[in-house]
């Protein structure tokens, strides 16, 4: 939602040096920077007090489920819910400034959340929080081998391509081994509840 409230007001481009001959993105008949822009623009801004009360909610949400066996820590959650702000922030921006900008900053907010994971328990569950740091260690590696794709600029996709599915086959082998050596898993599963065949699978493996 705040993606596409952003791209409401978003003007990335114009026919010439002058402010006011920027235009809309999603619609190259409207200009920006005039009267009509912003009497659109202000109340788009209602979006901040929106995601103030949206990081708010959801660990006071959390809070409010009594028969939740998993919790987070509300702190990793707010912290979660402003980085999610952030790389959208920079996704807006920097991405039409420059894409390798643009990929180093993403890869250093995201490596700096991974240290923060790894420091700080996030769930009550020990299956969960590894699960959060492998998700996060392949979001890294393909931050990084974009990085690496756009500053060699080869051209060679598949080759990028398939070292990418390897890599991402590497650390989902490794986070199972790694899984499967903690202790049995105790949480409870109701009986009669239908899991899909996958995630089935992937709790089995896991467990």
């Amino acid at each position: 939602m705040i993606n596409m409230l952003i791209s409401i007001i978003q003007c990335d481009y114009s026919t010439s040096l002058e402010l006011k001959s920027a235009f809309l993105n999603y619609d190259c008949y409207s200009s920006c920077w005039n009267s009509e822009y912003l009497s659109i623009m202000i109340p788009t801004f209602w979006w901040v007090l929106y995601l103030l009360l949206a990081i708010q909610a959801r660990p006071s949400w959390q809070e409010g489920q009594i028969n939740l066996n998993i919790k987070s820590d509300p702190a990793c959650i707010m912290i979660k819910s402003a980085l999610q702000v952030t790389l959208i922030g920079i996704y807006k921006t920097f991405r039409i400034i420059s894409q390798i900008l643009h990929c180093s900053v993403y890869l250093f907010l995201i490596a700096s959340y991974l240290i923060f994971i790894m420091h700080r328990k996030n769930f009550n569950y020990d299956r969960a929080d590894l699960l959060q740091i492998f998700c996060t260690i392949c979001a890294i590696w393909n931050g990084g081998l974009s990085l690496v794709y756009l500053i060699l600029n080869s051209g060679h996709y598949s080759i990028y391509l398939s070292i990418q599915l390897l890599g991402l086959l590497i650390i989902i082998i490794c986070s199972l081994i790694i899984m499967r050596k903690l202790p049995p898993s105790l949480l409870i599963k109701k009986e009669g509840k239908k899991f899909q065949i996958y995630l089935g699978l992937l709790w089995w493996m896991a467990a």
